[in-house]
């Protein structure tokens, strides 16, 4: 009997030209998302592998000036800078870098809105950080056409399409009355076109979503788990909407308002909550990065030609430091400007910190609220679940962010020393297996909550197709 059903959909969807061509269109729509989050990333790969040979090519050429003839002028020039930490200190920059993941491509998240890479030197780290903000309001609410956006905004869409006539049509096409007649039940036979249209839909999810783990390089790389969890949730969120979509028409009603019912649920989940969450969140969890506009400008020091001034800036950084000092008479000369400003420059990110931390402490206070919210909202913890699997979800971000203090502790860690101490840095100390110097790691993401998610996701949908099935009429259910 079901293999009987699921043929006679199979035939009359085929002969419905407005379903062969919206699932046509989602096809194309798919294959175009997939093509440009790829693109996307691929920009970003870009301009992370630059930086990184930015950092290569500079150092290569200290490497080949700090054993060069300095006879000639040029050659000196580039000699000192290469080995003298009077200007290395704030000329070698380093590469601080987060690598999308392959599946970034798939749901591209924060991976737009905040760099992927930092190129610091020895000074101030939040002149260096905040010349981009966490977040782009205007680019947040256009978001991108991603795979993930069609698996959430539009396939819903389709599903409404598909099911909202699953009893009424049957009624208004007066097939009901001669199905009661028939040996198998009706609510047999409303169960098999729903797994049908959930077949149908399951599908095309998971060819689309094969496609761009093959397109992404997705595989070993990313981990079978991860993208077993990527198909459980997009399954777990089909799930959701032939449950939500059988609930509604569990009540009876004619197509026309099944139709409006079903679109108005998915522009309350996917427009309405979100925006209404949204503003609540900006009054609830404010969060003001005016302050910031301070910390992007170059703070000079203040009377920078007085050397009695200079001197005391120094002392007052090498009292948290003390294991800076020289030994002798040498702390302040020569080079006296240049370790004025690297002492000025630490303090004044000190001085900064506490304004930092407090933004931090209200965009992770703001996400994590808006994090439990999004729990009852399915269509927003999907995008939730497939943001925290391929690591573009703003916590992902921050932990790269956060691991960026560490990194600039170990390049003032590797010059500083030489600039007070006057000590030169040599050809070992510029090596180029980078054994000496500063290396940075980024943070790998966690896809942590994504299985309790997965299993609220699961649990909504039993939740809704069960009361539609209590729901229906006593004669429908036997």
């Amino acid at each position: 009997m079901l293999s009987l059903i699921i043929r006679y959909e199979w035939r009359r969807f085929r002969r419905n030209r407005l379903q062969v061509g919206l699932l046509a269109v989602l096809v194309l729509f798919g294959l175009y998302a997939i093509y440009y989050g790829q693109r996307q990333m691929a920009g970003q790969r870009a301009a992370i592998a630059q930086v990184q040979q930015t950092e290569q090519t500079e150092f290569a050429g200290y490497r080949a000036a700090a054993v060069a003839d300095t006879a000639k002028p040029s050659d000196k020039d580039a000699y000192e800078e290469a080995t003298q930490p009077t200007y290395a200190w704030h000329r070698h920059g380093y590469a601080a870098t987060a690598p999308p993941a392959p599946l970034a491509a798939l749901v591209v998240g924060q991976r737009d809105l905040n760099p992927g890479a930092y190129r610091l030197t020895g000074m101030g780290l939040y002149y260096q950080l905040f010349q981009n903000e966490l977040a782009n309001p205007q680019k947040l609410l256009v978001g991108n056409f991603d795979l993930a956006f069609v698996l959430v905004y539009l396939l819903p869409l389709f599903i409404i399409v598909l099911s909202y006539g699953l009893l009424s049509a049957e009624r208004e096409n007066g097939v009901l009355p001669l199905l009661h007649v028939q040996a198998a039940s009706v609510r047999r036979l409303l169960l098999g076109k729903l797994l049908f249209g959930f077949a149908l839909v399951a599908g095309l999810a998971l060819g689309l979503s094969v496609v761009g783990f093959g397109v992404a390089g997705a595989g070993r790389a990313t981990g079978w788990g991860v993208l077993g969890l990527w198909v459980l949730t997009v399954l777990a969120y089909c799930a959701f909407w032939f449950a939500l979509v059988w609930l509604i028409v569990s009540f009876n009603r004619n197509s026309a308002v099944n139709a409006l019912t079903a679109v108005g649920m998915w522009l309350l989940f996917l427009l309405v909550v979100p925006s209404v969450l949204s503003a609540a969140l900006a009054v609830v969890r404010p969060v003001d990065s005016s302050q910031l506009a301070t910390l992007v400008r170059r703070a000079a020091m203040d009377n920078e030609d007085s050397e009695p001034a200079v001197r005391a800036v120094i002392r007052q950084y090498l009292r948290q430091h003390p294991g800076l000092a020289p030994a002798g008479d040498t702390l302040f000369q020569p080079n006296l400007g240049a370790k004025g400003y690297a002492a000025h420059f630490q303090l004044t990110a000190q001085r900064q910190k506490p304004l930092v931390d407090e933004y931090l402490r209200a965009i992770a206070a703001r996400e994590t609220l808006a994090a439990r919210f999004s729990l009852l909202n399915p269509a927003v913890s999907t995008q939730n679940l497939l943001s925290q699997l391929a690591g573009t979800d703003l916590p992902t971000y921050l932990r790269f962010f956060n691991s960026l203090p560490a990194f600039h502790r170990q390049i003032v860690g590797f010059y500083f020393p030489r600039l007070f101490r006057n000590q030169p840095i040599t050809a070992a100390d510029l090596a180029a297996d980078l054994a000496a110097r500063p290396t940075f790691q980024a943070p790998l993401p966690t896809g942590a909550g994504v299985g309790a998610g997965l299993l609220q996701l699961l649990g909504a949908a039993a939740l809704l197709f069960a009361l539609g099935y209590w729901n229906l009429p006593g004669r429908l259910r036997g």
